[in-house]
C-alpha cells in the first residue's frame, strides 16, 4: 500500500492496513511485504513506475497495451490500469527516441 506520507485514503482508513511509501523505504523492506503477501494470498494495490515505448496489444482484447522497457520483456496491461501517463523528459536537444 503507497500512500502521501503515513496518511491512507478514507475508504482504508480504520483497516487496518498500513501504508509503504516507496522512495522512503529500502528495496529490501518491500520486497519482504510483497514475499509476505504473496506467501498469505493478500490482494495488493501496487503503484509502479515503467518507463518505455508503448503500442496497442494486439489480439481478442482492443484494451491491452504493450510497454517495451529497455533490456526487458514486454510487459502487457489493460488501459484502465493506467493512473498516468507523462512523456520522458530527455534534456535539451536530445530528440525523444
Amino acid at each position: 500500500m503507497v500512500a502521501a506520507g503515513d496518511q491512507l485514503d478514507a475508504p482504508r482508513a480504520g483497516t487496518g492496513v498500513s501504508a509503504m511509501v516507496g522512495k522512503d523505504e529500502d528495496a529490501s523492506v518491500i520486497s519482504a511485504r510483497l514475499r509476505e503477501a504473496a506467501e498469505r494470498g493478500e490482494a495488493l494495490e501496487l503503484i509502479v513506475v515503467l518507463r518505455g515505448k508503448v503500442r496497442p496489444a494486439r489480439g481478442k482484447d482492443p484494451g491491452r497495451w504493450h510497454l517495451r522497457v529497455r533490456g526487458q520483456p514486454v510487459f502487457t496491461f489493460p488501459a484502465e490500469s493506467v493512473v498516468a501517463a507523462t512523456p520522458i523528459y530527455r534534456g535539451a536537444g536530445r530528440a525523444p527516441r
